[in-house]
């Protein structure tokens, strides 16, 4: 069927933009799965690098590299997603979706985007320092999470998702318990007190008290009394 689509939009409709919910969520697995990624990153360049002076830099920047191409990724997938819509008009059910955050959010991103413009410093409050590169480019980043967040509507996608993102925070606390304990080894990876693959330990702090609330979420989605103990 596809090989007899003449146009860009007859191939859009063969396809179905509900076919484009599954790469969604498996880009939004991408990003859960980045904690993991850094933890092997802190094995492979301590050991490597004889858990000398400089390796941080090393395990950032990789981090940092693995972050730029995911967002990447996900432009080009809201890139084509968006087309699409567009050819076809597409419209989905967002009665659901018309809350007070998508307008909080949107008006956070728009006022950052001003304050970038009226910066002393326009390179640095678009890049970012070079220790936390928290610049209008990575709130651009938040915004395509945002946005591919929001083409998976079927909850049972969404569930899968939480539950994934529940269950990589539960290694994190591990390794942060490992690395609290003083276990050999884990403590010469994670050499930053309490913050595991995190530049400090509010930061850790800020993602376990998000996994908490997704934990507490599935804890009410959860039907079977079993599952419940689980959450």
């Amino acid at each position: 069927e596809l090989k007899k689509c003449k146009t860009i939009k007859e191939l859009y409709e063969t396809i179905g933009m509900e076919s484009f919910e599954k790469p969604a969520q498996w880009i939004l697995y991408l990003w859960a799965l980045m904690p993991i990624f850094s933890i092997w990153s802190h094995f492979y360049w301590g050991y490597r690098n004889g858990f000398r002076e400089g390796r941080d830099l090393i395990i950032w920047a990789s981090y940092r590299d693995m972050m730029l191409l995911i967002s990447e990724l996900t432009w080009i997938f809201l890139a084509v997603y968006a087309l699409g819509c567009i050819l076809t008009k597409y419209k989905r059910d967002v009665r659901s979706e018309k809350r007070p955050w998508n307008y909080c959010f949107l008006g956070m991103f728009l006022w950052s985007v001003l304050a970038t413009i009226c910066s002393q410093d326009v390179n640095k409050s678009f890049w970012g320092s070079e220790y936390r590169y928290e610049g209008l480019l990575t709130y651009f980043f938040y915004v395509g999470v945002f946005c591919l967040a929001h083409v998976v509507s079927k909850e049972e996608n969404r569930l899968k998702y939480f539950r994934v993102f529940a269950g990589i925070a539960n290694v994190m606390s591990l390794a942060l318990f490992l690395q609290d304990a003083g276990v050999p080894y884990v403590k010469d990876v994670f050499y930053i007190p309490r913050a595991t693959v995190f530049f400090q330990f509010n930061h850790m702090g800020y993602y376990l008290c998000m996994s908490t609330l997704c934990a507490v979420g599935l804890f009410f989605y959860e039907k079977k009394r079993k599952g419940r103990i689980f959450r």
